[in-house]
């Protein structure tokens, strides 16, 4: 049975490799004192055909050849946060795999409503450039105030898609080393 991690066909391999000349000319590379960032809105990033490329009548679209050219875009970066992605997670872990173990993600929770679209934040990192903390904060309105302090009916309503943020260690482990040295 064919994997995504298999050598792909020779039409994909070379959409690849011209893909990867594209990007090495135009993405600066990684380098100790950087952080490569990107923001990517994959549209309806769920399903997946298992199949390196889909027919008019396959359901879902994205195949494995899709998947194959987003983790050429996302190695070259170090952090990438991608809206919406879907509930269904089986295109983000099909990206993790080609990616590799190097490779780790973590989501929020999908945003529930009409003016959410079942749609989800996927920040995607390099392991060996970023590490996570352990502190995520979401921001969500608070339903309760000191009265007076806000205005009425001012929390009403929530984020259709509420702010999301992530620290990694990187900065407090560089923080931590100036003061001992100090």
């Amino acid at each position: 049975m064919a994997r995504i991690t298999d050598e792909p066909p020779a039409v994909v391999r070379q959409d690849l490799d011209r893909l990867v000349a594209a990007l090495n000319r135009v993405i600066p590379a990684k380098r100790v004192g950087n952080l490569v960032l990107a923001s990517w809105n994959i549209r309806a990033f769920g399903g997946l055909a298992a199949t390196w490329m889909t027919g008019s009548d396959h359901s879902p679209k994205r195949d494995w050849h899709a998947v194959r050219c987003i983790a050429e875009f996302v190695r070259r970066f170090d952090v990438v946060a991608v809206q919406e992605c879907r509930a269904d997670l089986t295109a983000l872990r099909a990206l993790m795999t080609v990616l590799g173990n190097s490779w780790a993600f973590l989501v929020t929770d999908v945003t529930k409503g009409d003016r959410g679209n079942g749609e989800r934040l996927a920040f995607i990192f390099d392991t060996k450039r970023v590490q996570l903390s352990g502190l995520a904060a979401e921001l969500v309105v608070p339903t309760d105030s000191a009265p007076g302090a806000i205005g009425e009916n001012a929390f009403d309503r929530q984020f259709a898609r509420t702010p999301y943020a992530v620290t990694d260690t990187t900065n407090l482990r560089a923080r931590q080393e100036i003061t001992q040295s100090s």
